[in-house]
């Protein structure tokens, strides 16, 4: 019985309510991580691994984990309200100092992670299409350090391990979607996106 009402009498919570905790959180877990994860980056890849602006970087894994999560939107709630959801979250990142600049940030993660996933079939790979924009982000030039070279020639792909590490770091982040949709009901609101 339990379990149906669970499924039948959750709270309410409006869409823009639910945006609202998914950017404070992410932004809160990054913030309280981001120490221990360059920390870890450093130990791990010793003088190659200098990101060009530390604060700049934080807030670079703020936008890729935001757009990471927001990727599911699409799989956990019908197309009309994911399309809410989403202009819930640019909105609210949109008032931030960088406001244009993280909006379009987490529009390009979000089109380099869905251009990969349709062209998987020839090859497209989308668990690394957002690790891989960020460390562009967080090492700017620096990346040299982490091309891959095979018989003395640079490939253009980024050290797979890098790559790994990174997606492990951003795997962290994500869920809080799946966790609001199995907690709440979400719903439209007052405040209608113009």
């Amino acid at each position: 019985m339990s379990f149906l009402r669970k499924i039948f009498f959750k709270k309410k919570l409006t869409e823009l309510d639910a945006a609202t905790l998914f950017v404070l959180y992410i932004t809160k877990e990054v913030e309280k991580e981001w120490p221990t994860i360059y920390k870890s980056l450093k130990d791990t890849f010793k003088e190659n691994f200098v990101v060009e602006d530390e604060s700049m970087a934080t807030f670079d894994l703020v936008l890729a984990a935001i757009a990471q999560d927001l990727q599911a939107v699409k799989n956990l709630f019908p197309f009309e309200q994911a399309e809410r959801i989403e202009n819930w979250v640019l909105r609210l990142i949109a008032n931030e100092d960088l406001g244009e600049y993280s909006v379009d940030e987490v529009k390009k993660y979000g089109k380099k992670f869905q251009k990969e996933v349709q062209s998987i079939e020839s090859g497209g790979d989308p668990l690394s299409a957002i690790p891989g924009r960020l460390l562009h982000r967080w090492l700017g030039e620096n990346i040299k350090n982490f091309k891959v070279e095979l018989n003395g020639k640079k490939t253009g792909l980024i050290s797979p391990i890098l790559i790994m590490m990174v997606s492990q770091i951003l795997m962290g982040f994500v869920g809080t979607w799946k966790r609001l949709k199995e907690e709440f009901k979400l719903v439209e609101g007052d405040s209608p996106l113009e």
